[in-house]
């Protein structure tokens, strides 16, 4: 009598195990990253970028939902607005650096000797920075320690910074202190980052602090700038700062869609591509 014939299965051995993990992590590492940049991402997108079916990319968000890193929604995930402080501030630089730059260099074509200037906290906002050794006599305001960590070396620049408390997600100083000494200036230009900006046209932050902070700034400048690369529009964060009709200027890059411009511009404010 013949042995019965053995299923076609794959043995895998305990050796192998470690590998399938690392193969897992990673994976998941980098629906992280797609999330971070992209803000939402499909099932489908994911399963195309990665070479896996969707049933894993479901099982892997299922996973990383259980861990709160992101919120699964119909066809695909957003991250848990907690989770999206945990990426490192050299990681958010190096997500679109050269529009992130580029952007910089074009906010800084704005900028005249002597200004009084706002940078809020965040990577394309501190990407300005290194383009402003041309000028003399700035008084720049920052609640970003990174920023004013930069602006040490600036001879040019006198530098002034809030009291309150350090918000270590964003390393930034906020608070009723720092709104209060906000309130006693006034400045001529303020450049600040956004996390999203939605379908409706409002602009948004991930933290409630920054947000806050980021009110009393369009309050106290006579001129506001938004500096975001394209994937920040249509997209969405938690805490609502103002609608774009608030702001004089966009700096974007050449991703951004036509009808967004159009509708930005319908809404008065003027668009500053870079290519």
């Amino acid at each position: 009598m013949l042995p019965p014939k053995e299923e076609n299965h794959a043995y895998i051995s305990d050796e192998d195990q470690p590998k399938l993990e690392l193969t897992k992590a990673n994976r998941q590492s980098k629906i992280c990253d797609l999330l971070h940049e992209k803000g939402h991402v499909s099932v489908t997108h994911f399963s195309r970028k990665m070479g896996v079916s969707e049933v894993t990319i479901r099982k892997d968000l299922k996973s990383l939902e259980d861990t709160g890193v992101v919120v699964r929604t119909r066809g695909g995930a957003v991250l848990a607005e907690h989770y999206k402080f945990d990426l490192p501030f050299r990681k958010q630089m190096a997500l679109h650096a050269r529009e992130k730059n580029a952007i910089g260099q074009a906010a800084a074509s704005f900028i005249e000797d002597h200004d009084t200037i706002i940078l809020s906290s965040g990577s394309t906002t501190a990407a300005i920075v290194p383009h402003l050794s041309q000028f003399v006599g700035l008084t720049i305001f920052t609640s970003s320690i990174r920023i004013a960590n930069q602006l040490i070396e600036f001879e040019e620049v006198e530098l002034l910074m809030p009291g309150g408390f350090l918000y270590k997600p964003t390393a930034s100083i906020v608070g009723p202190y720092a709104k209060d000494m906000l309130n006693n200036h006034r400045f001529k230009k303020a450049f600040m980052a956004m996390d999203g900006c939605d379908d409706t046209y409002v602009i948004t932050s991930a933290s409630i602090m920054d947000a806050s902070l980021q009110q009393t700034m369009l309050e106290v400048a006579s001129e506001t700038f938004i500096v975001a690369d394209a994937s920040k529009f249509g997209r969405s964060s938690l805490h609502r700062i103002c609608h774009a009709r608030d702001i004089n200027h966009f700096i974007t890059d050449a991703r951004i869609k036509e009808s967004t411009v159009e509708i930005l511009e319908s809404n008065g404010s003027s668009v500053t591509i870079i290519p």
